[in-house]
């Protein structure tokens, strides 16, 4: 896993951090590609049972990078990834035996995914969260909708 993300044991819970909090945990690329790669390490790991998802510092997620952002506009390689990583991350999150709680301790932006597809916990009393919370709004309708008995966090 990259710097970005860090998973910790404790007996049968898996706990993963994202861990860019200076940076308000905002996806970049190597972040990005972390969470292609965890969801089928997470449910290949036959010892865990639950996993607690959260983000280190004061924020659960700012969204997208804007460097990173910007990098996709320009790198047609870099855009092609991200788009494959993307797909990996929803489907692997879908596709995870190991139930995921989202532990929010702040601010959250984007993360569609991680938010139709945990149920989810807050940490903080006052949570501010991005319009992209409902599933009004693209694919995550559609996606909520094949999950059923998953889509626990959803305003639909």
């Amino acid at each position: 896993m990259p710097a970005e993300i860090d998973v910790q044991a404790d007996g049968p819970l898996r706990i993963i951090t994202l861990n860019r909090p200076d940076a308000l945990n905002a996806v970049n690329d190597s972040l990005h590609t972390g969470l292609a790669q965890l969801w089928p390490r997470l449910s290949d790991d036959r010892s865990a049972r639950a996993a607690v998802l959260t983000g280190s510092g004061r924020a659960f997620s700012a969204g997208g990078d804007f460097h990173y952002l910007a990098e996709l506009s320009q790198d047609a390689d870099l855009r092609a990834k991200t788009i494959a990583h993307g797909r990996e991350i929803v489907l692997g999150m879908a596709r995870c035996r190991v139930p995921v709680i989202a532990a929010v301790n702040g601010p959250l932006s984007g993360w569609v995914a991680a938010w139709w597809r945990c149920p989810t916990s807050s940490t903080s009393p006052r949570r501010p969260i991005s319009p992209t919370r409902t599933c009004r709004s693209g694919w995550s309708r559609p996606m909520a909708a094949r999950s059923p008995g998953r889509c626990t966090s959803v305003c639909c």
